[in-house]
């Protein structure tokens, strides 16, 4: 809730005996990550994943750096939490560039090059596929079926998911396939 904060989030959940949360990176930080690290293991309480990090795509290679670097620092983030995921968001075409191909290209490069990063930490990266409605500015990655794809170029499951937002996917004609194949793929539903 953005009401909130994380230790309330935390503490409300335990008393109602809830034993998951997914933690929003923004409430993280605002808590600390050593903090919330031992609040969640006195609580008992399983992180599904840690929302979110990405926005990879920027033509501009100091840009794009700085990006995957905070995904680096994100998926330390969810490893000290012990999130199962790291829900990532590839991010948008650049106004300047407005090649929707080479956005798609960078990004997938991108969550390669995060691969053994991520591997070593032990946290799995969650692609979130999102409304195509976005694709300009959030993110060029807008369908199960492209996540699926992407998880294919990749070949690495064990470290590589998809993250299933019904708010962001359920208008897609092709998306009961998709879910299908993704399989165990799907590390995320929300």
């Amino acid at each position: 809730l953005p009401q909130w904060t994380l230790r309330q989030a935390i503490e409300g959940l335990a008393r109602n005996d809830v034993q998951g949360i997914s933690v929003w990176r923004e409430k993280l930080h605002e808590f600390g990550v050593a903090e919330a690290a031992r609040l969640l293991a006195d609580n008992a309480m399983s992180v599904s994943g840690l929302c979110f990090a990405g926005m990879i795509t920027s033509p501009n290679s100091s840009e794009a750096a700085k990006a995957i670097d905070d995904v680096r620092r994100a998926i330390d983030e969810a490893a000290a939490i012990k999130a199962r995921c790291l829900v990532f968001v590839a991010g948008g075409v650049d106004p300047h560039d407005k090649n929707l191909e080479a956005t798609r290209a960078r990004a997938l490069d991108g969550v390669a090059e995060l691969i053994p990063h991520a591997r070593s930490a032990g946290v799995r990266i969650g692609l979130e596929p999102l409304h195509p409605m976005i694709c300009a500015n959030r993110s060029v990655l807008s369908t199960v079926g492209l996540a699926n794809d992407w998880c294919d170029a990749l070949g690495a499951e064990d470290v590589v998911g998809i993250a299933v937002d019904t708010y962001a996917v359920w208008w897609d004609p092709d998306l009961e396939a998709q879910v299908a194949r993704a399989g165990a793929r799907i590390c995320a539903f929300h």
